[in-house]
């Protein structure tokens, strides 16, 4: 059970408003504002690192989170754009499909599921921009009860290899999410914080998966010698 999870579940024995808690958490793992406020130069935290932020004249909430991933760009943003399996590593998501297509956008629709008996759905139009050197995808809602406002990126940036230290991805998440429920600051920037450390923590067991897959793929198979006698 998620950090995420025991909020509502205590939400449900408090009878309160537990549809309003768990939508959060469907904004933030919704793979903003945007990433041009970082530096691109600036350095990269081994683990997820950042701040979030609330509009005082909006009511709406800025998160910004970055980290470094030891493994190449092409295989961050294969990770953050598998829609297909998203169910299979990302937290709460039971369904992430592609149902539309145009150029260089995706519209992705979501299904995720909190504590077995409560779902939020909505869709999202995805924007995919990718070079050698660095990649952004950007999304905004499509459709979905649950948001006034929901929209955010992924910007990946290509770190080069140093001496003793292999080539990595420097990656920012930024994300503004406003839920139509109203939810206390506190709540929602704790509730928020936590499950963006979720999200970068699934990241990367994914990252690590497929490095390990690859590493047992690119292994020479075993070859038993002939043990039929000459004739």
């Amino acid at each position: 059970m998620t950090y995420l999870d025991k909020c509502i579940l205590a939400i449900r024995r408090s009878r309160g408003n537990r549809a309003a808690w768990a939508v959060v958490a469907a904004a933030v793992i919704a793979v903003g504002i945007p990433s041009a406020a970082l530096s691109a130069s600036q350095s990269y935290p081994a683990k997820a690192h950042g701040e979030i932020k609330e509009n005082a004249t909006t009511g709406e909430h800025s998160v910004v989170m970055k980290q470094k991933f030891s493994y190449p760009l092409e295989r961050v943003y294969e990770v953050l754009t598998d829609y297909k399996n998203f169910a299979d590593y990302m937290p709460h998501t039971r369904l992430s499909e592609v149902v539309k297509e145009q150029g260089d956008d995706k519209w992705v629709k979501y299904k995720l599921v909190f504590l077995v008996w409560f779902d939020v759905h909505y869709t999202l139009k995805v924007n995919h921009q990718k070079s050698q050197q660095d990649a952004h995808i950007s999304w905004k809602l499509e459709s979905g009860d649950y948001f006034k406002n929901l929209k955010g990126s992924w910007k990946l940036e290509h770190l080069a290899a140093q001496e003793k230290v292999p080539a990595a991805t420097g990656v920012v998440y930024t994300s503004i999410i406003d839920p139509k429920a109203p939810i206390p600051s506190a709540i929602l920037n704790l509730l928020t914080k936590h499950s963006v450390y979720d999200l970068f923590t699934a990241v990367d067991e994914r990252l690590q998966a497929l490095s390990k897959k690859a590493t047992e793929q690119s292994k020479p198979a075993d070859h038993k010698p002939n043990s039929a006698s000459p004739s």
